[in-house]
């Protein structure tokens, strides 16, 4: 079930949660390497990677964290 974008298994955990977020988090690097490739300057880098990847990252962390077995967490 998606919870405000959160997946939560039946058993309450989020494995599959942190492997659709491993997975959205790589192709978003794929994004910023190809965007450097063009020439993008390191303080815009920065700026898209804060706007993408570590807002997928920090989205409701607090709420599924609690719910990740210590192999997810690593």
């Amino acid at each position: 079930m998606d919870i405000l974008g959160v997946t939560i298994r039946d058993d309450l955990h989020a494995v599959d949660h942190v492997d659709k977020l491993i997975l959205a988090c790589t192709h978003s690097l794929y994004a910023l390497r190809v965007l450097r490739a063009q020439g993008l300057h390191d303080q815009a880098l920065h700026v898209v990677t804060e706007a993408t990847t570590m807002a997928r990252l920090f989205y409701a962390s607090p709420a599924w964290w609690g719910l990740t077995s210590a192999k997810d967490r690593d």
